[in-house]
């Protein structure tokens, strides 16, 4: 749970490791500026329930952040912007492995798709049935981490691939 995960980040703190910044401690102005999520958003991304996304002032301190988490049973994804603290057992592929198991439908199986463009989302493509790698912005390819997975690549980085995968994934009529 997100209250665990925070005490843990205060024990990291107390031990002398302050160079970070937990996403529950900005403003939802500060969200806002940091994810481009409009205010509505940016208020149910303070509203954690299970992760803390961290931002660090050195990315090179990143190795030693992550090994006083790792010490505590925890664990850090890299995300396209932040490091995501969670608990050992938690992530994206949980969350869908558990959603597959508990989801009732009125006939048929669903199609799980994923989406994802950082290594935060790697255990979600792989619980999928079809995984979609989203390029990164910043080189227009997958991430590292992601570009061997059995998985189709989005057109574009962004937004843009998003849209552009989940309309070939579509119906005609959802094109517009």
């Amino acid at each position: 749970p997100h209250t665990e995960i925070l005490a843990i980040l205060h024990e990291i703190r107390r031990e002398g490791f302050t160079a970070f910044r937990g996403l529950s401690e900005c403003t939802p102005a500060e969200v806002m500026a940091l994810t481009g999520l409009p205010e509505r958003l940016a208020c149910f991304a303070l509203r954690r329930e299970y992760s803390e996304p961290v931002t660090l002032e050195q990315p090179e301190d990143a190795p030693r952040f992550q090994a006083l988490v790792q010490a505590r049973a925890c664990r850090c994804l890299e995300g396209n912007r932040f490091i995501h603290v969670l608990g050992e057992n938690a992530g994206k592929g949980e969350a869908v492995r558990w959603l597959r198991r508990h989801w009732r439908t009125g006939g048929g199986s669903p199609r799980w798709v994923g989406l994802g463009d950082s290594p935060n989302d790697l255990s979600m493509l792989r619980a999928v049935d079809e995984a979609i790698v989203i390029p990164r912005r910043r080189t227009g390819r997958p991430h590292p981490e992601l570009a061997s997975l059995d998985a189709r690549v989005a057109p574009d980085p962004g937004p843009r691939g998003w849209a552009q995968a989940l309309r070939h994934l579509l119906p005609g009529r959802y094109h517009d």
